[in-house]
């Protein structure tokens, strides 16, 4: 268990999901893309579970999104 958590945290701090970051908080996360059939359409999900831990709570979020463009890079919106 501890194994996962330090990857996940790094996979905020210095992978694929730096975007996620939140300031004040470690944050731990996975990205992930599947492709939708038929594969040669161009459809796809993408997805991001994250997690934080606090002193009193462990806060996780999962998103999915459905025939997004895939990039290396998104930009949250608030």
């Amino acid at each position: 268990c501890a194994f996962i958590k330090e990857s996940m945290y790094l996979t905020v701090q210095e992978g694929t999901a730096g975007k996620a970051q939140v300031e004040g908080y470690l944050m731990g996360g996975k990205t992930g893309t599947a492709q939708k059939f038929p594969r040669d359409a161009g459809k796809n999900l993408v997805s991001f579970l994250g997690f934080v831990e606090t002193k009193d709570r462990t806060i996780v979020i999962y998103v999915v999104g459905q025939n997004c463009a895939l990039t290396r890079s998104v930009t949250p919106t608030r």
